[in-house]
């Protein structure tokens, strides 16, 4: 059987990385997997978490170096701890930009919840992390979230995402009660 770390021991591991990098603390750890629903139903336990939730992507575009990138993402997102934690997979002929060689599930991002993604990009971008991939997705009516992956992997040991999820223009960081109301309005699907 497959051994995904600990978010918990995740979270320590990478608690520096907040005051390194002038963000709040780590509000999601994300797990690369090969099987979304496998590894939910197996390890959700291990993970501390026990709902899961589908998100049903209405729009989605990704870019590197203002080219669109082909993917195409599977995900499944639970709580554990106040931490949202995200077991994703993604296809298509971009897929290593994200993923790298390795096809072994791993630890692949922490991501912070935040304000505004381009200035935070642009401020961590001149202090030399350089951005993997960046933008835009929905899965809920009426939101959009802006989101970019820094390439910080040689310097801090992982992938550094940012989000910053908006409802209607509001700021929401994307809490378990927000996800729960997309069950029930049936944008969002339960594992």
């Amino acid at each position: 059987m497959v051994h995904l770390p600990d978010p918990r021991q995740e979270i320590v591991r990478y608690r520096h990385l907040p005051a390194q990098l002038g963000l709040p603390q780590i509000g999601q750890v994300g797990y690369l997997v090969n099987d979304v629903e496998q590894t939910c139903l197996k390890h959700g336990r291990q993970l501390g978490v026990s709902n899961w939730y589908r998100p049903r992507i209405r729009c989605f575009e990704h870019f590197h170096e203002g080219r669109p990138l082909d993917q195409r993402f599977d995900i499944a997102i639970g709580y554990s701890g106040g931490v949202q934690i995200e077991v994703f997979g993604v296809d298509g002929a971009d897929r290593a930009l994200l993923a790298g060689s390795s096809g072994e599930p791993h630890l692949n991002h922490v991501g912070f919840f935040i304000e505004d993604t381009k200035a935070v990009r642009a401020r961590l971008m001149s202090d030399g992390y350089a951005t993997l991939q960046h933008g835009r997705f929905s899965f809920v009516r009426w939101s959009k979230t802006n989101m970019a992956y820094l390439d910080t992997r040689a310097q801090l040991g992982v992938i550094v995402e940012l989000i910053e999820n908006r409802f209607k223009g509001w700021r929401i960081d994307m809490p378990e009660w927000y996800v729960r109301l997309g069950v029930m309005t049936g944008q969002i699907d339960r594992l």
